[in-house]
C-alpha cells in the first residue's frame, strides 16, 4: 500500500460513526473518494440511517419518506469485507 492509500485509510477510518449530514467539504470528499475505491481496500463503507423508517413509510409517499430521512443522523460506519 502506498503512502497516499494508507493517508485515505486513515482519513476515512476517522469518519468511522460520524453523521452523513453534518460532514463538511473536505470530509464529503474523503468520503466520496474511498467509496469509489473501498473494494481496492478490503472495506466497505455504509451509511446507516436513525430515521424511524417503518413510522415514516405509513400513508406517505416515497418521496416524503427521503425528504424526512434526511432530517436524521446517518452514520457512517465502515466494516470489514
Amino acid at each position: 500500500m502506498n503512502t497516499a492509500d494508507r493517508e485515505l485509510l486513515d482519513k476515512v477510518t476517522e469518519l468511522d460513526g460520524k453523521d452523513l449530514t453534518v460532514l463538511n467539504h473536505e470530509e464529503k470528499k474523503i468520503f466520496e473518494t474511498f467509496k469509489k475505491r473501498e473494494h481496492e481496500f478490503g472495506l466497505r463503507v455504509e451509511v446507516v440511517t436513525q430515521a424511524p423508517i417503518e413510522d415514516l413509510q405509513q400513508g406517505t409517499s416515497s418521496y416524503l419518506v427521503e425528504s424526512e430521512e434526511h432530517r436524521y443522523p446517518n452514520r457512517i460506519l465502515i466494516v470489514k469485507d
